[in-house]
């Protein structure tokens, strides 16, 4: 591939309306260059709600909340809140926000795309988490960065610092995660719609009842709109993730559709937005339903119209219209 980046691979060079940091941009001024040195800061500013460090600081209950925070930009509002110092600078597990695998993901994105580099989240299932018995796909979100020296996207998974690749011993690098050991919402469709899988073995915990296919359609759902740039809650819902709903066999045609074309390359993301902009089910509504694991059940207002995105800046083989935004 050339050394000049193709329109389709600029376009994750831009900040989403999630990952966005606004004012506080000026946090990410002296943050280390490359992935490695990302991944690490960001290790150091959020904790994992279901984390036992959670436990050991003793944080009050109602800082859980703090995993339902949508945006970037108020991230790094909530953490300068708490420590005025730099990023970079270490900081106890109570001056951390507390988040899960997704805000990892979207503030390594949001730094990634401020220095540059392509960077996108993805959302879909891992096989390495050492608390689930093998088999299972551990419901889970990570990056994708292009390598411009290899011409090609790799994975990321921001959120395993040194002590989790130990503990969950990872025989992998967690800043290029093989493809096998962490499927894509639509490979995970493809899979079970194929009969090669058991859709049960796919959720969030291997005894739970958020398992199975209606789960893993959410999970290609909301893959579908990070590819898109919009990078939701993982408990962002609207009628296409209802577990009751038997999809007609247009619309199982239309998710066979999109869980290719989430796997293929650079040329078919002209497709992918023609698909979001033409496809109101695969959109994020105004109103969705929030079932955070946190608190009950409610209805949520996304905090912008997300339904056209700048979708006419790339074509279906990847050349540009206008620029990106």
């Amino acid at each position: 591939m050339p050394d000049r980046l193709s329109a389709a691979v600029t376009y994750y060079t831009r900040q989403s309306l999630f990952t966005d940091p606004g004012k506080h941009q000026r946090l990410f001024a002296d943050l280390p260059n490359g992935i490695s040195g990302l991944c690490q800061i960001v290790q150091g500013l959020v904790v994992h709600y279901r984390s036992q460090e959670v436990v050991k600081a003793r944080l009050p209950r109602e800082r859980l909340r703090e995993v339902d925070t949508r945006l970037v930009s108020r991230m790094l509002a909530r953490l300068a809140a708490m420590d005025e110092r730099p990023l970079s600078e270490p900081r106890p597990v109570e001056r951390r926000i507390v988040g899960c695998c997704r805000d990892f993901a979207v503030l390594f994105c949001a730094m990634a795309r401020h220095q540059g580099i392509p960077c996108r989240v993805r959302v879909g299932f891992a096989t390495y988490f050492r608390d689930e018995p093998a088999g299972f796909h551990v419901d889970h979100t990570i990056a994708e960065v292009w390598d411009r020296g290899a011409g090609r996207w790799h994975l990321v998974d921001p959120e395993q610092s040194e002590r989790l690749v130990e503990y969950n011993r990872l025989p992998f690098v967690p800043i290029d995660v093989p493809r096998d050991r962490f499927l894509v919402g639509g490979r995970a469709w493809q899979l079970c719609r194929e009969s090669q899988a058991d859709p049960r073995s796919f959720g969030v915990e291997s005894r739970g009842s958020l398992r199975g296919l209606w789960f893993v359609r959410s999970r290609l759902i909301l893959d579908f709109c990070s590819l898109n740039r919009q990078e939701l809650l993982l408990w962002d819902a609207w009628r296409p993730m209802d577990p009751t709903a038997d999809p007609i066999p247009a619309a199982l045609a239309r998710y066979d559709r999109i869980a290719d074309l989430t796997q293929r390359g650079n040329e078919a993301l002209g497709r992918i937005h023609r698909i979001f902009e033409s496809t109101p089910s695969l959109r994020p509504p105004r109103t969705v339903w929030s079932f955070s694991p946190v608190a009950k059940p409610r209805r949520s207002r996304l905090p912008s119209p997300t339904s056209r995105p700048r979708l006419r800046e790339v074509r279906p083989d990847g050349s540009s219209r206008s620029p990106a935004s």
